[in-house]
């Protein structure tokens, strides 16, 4: 789903890393105007303590041009995270991740036909 309403023209990259390999997600982020029901604060509980966060206000600048990026990140980075978080834990865990890993590549998911144009290349 596109944002509507901007709050700015301009147009940052982020990269976004998960601490676990050199590999990074740039994003392209753009400030936006909350509506009602949008999610503006992270909250979690810390010593019985509730903490609250408040998120700043910027969005995935386009997301159907994103797509590919996000794909192509998921893609090199799954097996590095499932080796770093789970291979070294319990049997079960490391076989059932392991399993849905191998079924993940060998699935066969219908998808809408422009999502097949744009993006089975990648």
């Amino acid at each position: 789903m596109e944002v509507q309403t901007w709050a700015s023209d301009e147009i940052k990259t982020i990269f976004l890393t998960q601490d676990v390999d050199k590999g990074y997600l740039p994003l392209k982020v753009r400030k936006f105007i909350p509506e009602a029901g949008d999610a503006l604060h992270r909250s979690w509980s810390s010593g019985g303590v509730e903490r609250k966060h408040r998120c700043a206000t910027f969005a995935i600048a386009n997301m159907e041009d994103t797509v590919p990026t996000l794909l192509a990140f998921i893609q090199n980075q799954v097996m590095t995270s499932v080796s770093h978080y789970i291979l070294e834990k319990d049997a079960l865990i490391r076989e059932t991740y392991c399993m849905a890993l191998d079924e993940m590549t060998d699935a066969k998911v219908s998808l809408p036909p422009s999502f097949e144009r744009k993006y089975t290349h990648l």
